[in-house]
């Protein structure tokens, strides 16, 4: 978590949400985390990603650019 915490304070490029990890809890943060992200960064996109997900930032670019 040390990692983590000083990419944030370096690139301020994540939202750390202080919630209670539960799974029947997923809904309220997934709302909160789009709740915070809209009101801290001015965007086009957001994106909520967990540690089991992988991401591929150029195969998504291309798909969402015909939705544009």
């Amino acid at each position: 978590m040390a990692a983590l915490e000083r990419e944030v304070e370096e690139y301020d490029d994540f939202v750390l949400l202080d919630l209670e990890e539960e799974y029947s809890r997923l809904p309220y943060k997934t709302l909160a985390f789009f709740k915070a992200a809209y009101a801290l960064f001015d965007s086009d996109f957001y994106v909520k990603a967990d540690d089991d997900i992988y991401l591929r930032p150029g195969e998504q670019e291309t798909d969402n650019i015909q939705d544009i």
